[in-house]
């Protein structure tokens, strides 16, 4: 197989997209100007623009070039066709903290010692434990076993939603969450919740308070699709028809697949039969 042209650097500078100014080494790459100077690199093929035109030619001609690594302390020269599966796992990626209020870039092994130097307050070891559902959207950090997770709490006018995610491409963990109030006796547990994987681009606590200035993270200006898409909903009215008025917190537990206990399904059912009910009082009405 010949080598690959490795792209100089008088060029390379001509070759970066105009969003995130990444490298226009990740396909598909779309040409997104009428003057024919502005492209998109496929890290922001989900950002929807006027003009976006697949850029085939230039790709074909990429898929013979290699690229440096898109973080700067790497120093590697990826192919076309790898650098998104090497940028997922390379040990020099950053990201822009996704906390409100702080514009640190961190790597992104770092995430969990940054929290807790600068965000004590959402930082956790071992397990998560969130009090006053009602009222709290943020991000916390967790850092358990040598792995760093990230949770998103956020709620809408129906649910309440949360996601988990890992900073390790590799972890297949599961977490479960337990659900508690001052005033009962007893509590809900949710089990067997799939931990995604952290994407800065998506996962933004900035974007959830609508207070995110990127021209390329997906949901900045869609909020309500933030909420679609966490892993976890539970319907915020259910929740206090059950638990009532009073503080309720949470604890989320991460557990290492093939360990995940049995399967608590009452309460999902609970809502499910919640749901009917109050479809058929309302059409006897």
């Amino acid at each position: 197989m010949d080598p690959l042209y490795v792209v100089p650097e008088t060029i390379l500078g001509q070759l970066r997209c105009a969003l995130c100014d990444s490298y226009l080494s990740v396909p598909p790459v779309a040409l997104i100007s009428e003057d024919g100077n502005q492209y998109k690199c496929g890290r922001c093929s989900s950002i929807k623009t006027v003009i976006n035109t697949r850029a085939t030619i230039y790709e074909s001609l990429a898929k013979l070039m290699s690229f440096p690594c898109n973080f700067a302390d790497c120093g590697k020269k990826i192919p076309f066709v790898d650098v998104r599966d090497h940028e997922k796992v390379c040990e020099q990626r950053t990201v822009i903290c996704p906390k409100a209020n702080c514009n640190e870039t961190i790597k992104v092994q770092k995430i969990g010692s940054h929290f807790k130097e600068k965000h004590n307050d959402s930082y956790h070891q071992n397990i998560f434990f969130i009090k006053n559902v009602y009222a709290y959207y943020n991000i916390d950090v967790l850092e358990k076993n040598g792995k760093t997770y990230v949770s998103f709490f956020d709620f809408d006018d129906v649910n309440f939603g949360l996601s988990v995610c890992s900073t390790d491409p590799t972890d297949n963990s599961l977490y479960e969450i337990k659900l508690k109030s001052e005033k009962s006796n007893f509590g809900i547990t949710i089990n067997s919740q799939n931990v995604i994987l952290f994407n800065e681009r998506e996962h933004c606590f900035k974007c959830v308070s609508s207070t995110c200035k990127s021209k390329f993270h997906i949901y900045k200006d869609n909020k309500k699709e933030i909420s679609k898409r966490m892993t976890t909903k539970i319907n915020r009215d259910c929740v206090k028809r059950m638990f009532g008025p009073g503080l309720i917190t949470y604890t989320i537990n991460i557990v290492e697949e093939g360990k995940v206990s049995v399967i608590c399904q009452w309460f999902l059912l609970l809502m499910v039969l919640d749901s009917v009910l109050l479809n058929i009082s309302t059409y006897r009405s």
